[in-house]
């Protein structure tokens, strides 16, 4: 239903123009920095382009080829296992037509070690929570996508994820102690897989129980803080939608997502007694500037330390 043109009146997602605009951007300001470096950009949805990219790179000579993903937290399930490990066999595969050449192969940093990722969320707080009245009980709710950890404690993100989201967790609570709030307290949830199923124990916290408890504890405002997605899509729109909201009220699963203009971030806010939850967005439009910005110095960090 919902990716077939029925679950967002728009009939699109913005997840693709929102990805190739941070990519595009940066990539042009590292061809002024770097003339003589060759750029490329491919999605691992679509892995025979990545081949044919990466075959242009060292068709051309390339001997290094430094693989920057555009993401806040690598992980296992995105890139260890993917985007990366298809980029190592197709470089592979040309090392084994081409007997005597060595290529050389460099991961820049995720782009969550920057600090300049954690603004962009931070600053689009900020300009939420001056909206609110003084004397309000406030929970910020961190969120992530989440795994079922427990049956993947191999995973990558459990040992890369404290740079980014535990940077933004204290960064809340110092932002939160500015204001003239009565109750303030910040969680970090999931929005997937903390459910009876995957979770029976409840040893992670859901993006819809953090929302229940702060409706149950009377708290005025509870906002969602999505942390790892730079542009909306199917999970943040319509997917996630459908757990981290369930039993709301005021949500109907069943109704279209309507986010005409891209340039600003989609918000949208539901009141459950006498809490008002919202969901505050992702940084795009004035924001975005700080996402580019930590693109850029995650493949910066490796270009600059050219010999």
């Amino acid at each position: 239903l919902y990716y077939y043109g029925c679950g967002i009146t728009q009939k699109k997602s913005p997840h693709w123009e929102g990805s190739w605009a941070i990519i595009n951007k940066t990539f042009d300001r590292l061809k002024q920095q770097y003339p003589d470096v060759e750029f490329r950009g491919a999605s691992s949805l679509f892995r025979h382009d990545m081949r044919v990219k990466l075959r242009e790179l060292l068709d051309a000579g390339s001997e290094t080829i430094v693989i920057a993903a555009p993401m806040a937290i690598f992980s296992h399930f995105e890139e260890f296992n993917s985007s990366f490990r298809h980029s190592f066999e197709y470089i592979e595969e040309w090392e084994e037509e081409h007997p005597g050449k060595k290529i050389k192969v460099v991961l820049a940093p995720q782009m969550g070690d920057f600090q300049p990722l954690q603004q962009a969320f931070l600053e689009m707080l900020k300009d939420r929570l001056d909206t609110l009245p003084e004397g309000s009980d406030v929970l910020v709710a961190v969120t992530v996508h989440g795994m079922p950890w427990d049956s993947f404690k191999w995973e990558a993100w459990l040992q890369l994820s404290p740079a980014h989201r535990d940077k933004l967790f204290e960064g809340c609570e110092e932002l939160l102690k500015k204001y003239k709030f009565g109750r303030t307290k910040v969680v970090i949830c999931q929005d997937e897989f903390s459910d009876p199923i995957w979770d029976p124990k409840e040893k992670y916290l859901s993006t819809n129980k953090a929302y229940w408890n702060a409706i149950n504890d009377g708290y005025d405002y509870a906002i969602g803080l999505p942390i790892e997605f730079f542009a909306e899509n199917s999970d943040t729109l319509m997917h996630h939608a459908m757990k981290c909201y369930e039993n709301f009220d005021q949500y109907d699963v069943n109704e279209p997502v309507t986010y005409p203009d891209w340039s600003v971030p989609y918000t949208r806010e539901f009141v459950q007694g006498k809490t008002h939850v919202i969901y505050n967005g992702l940084p795009v439009g004035k924001y975005q500037k700080h996402v580019d910005e930590a693109y850029y110095q995650a493949v910066d960090s490796v270009l600059s330390k050219r010999q």
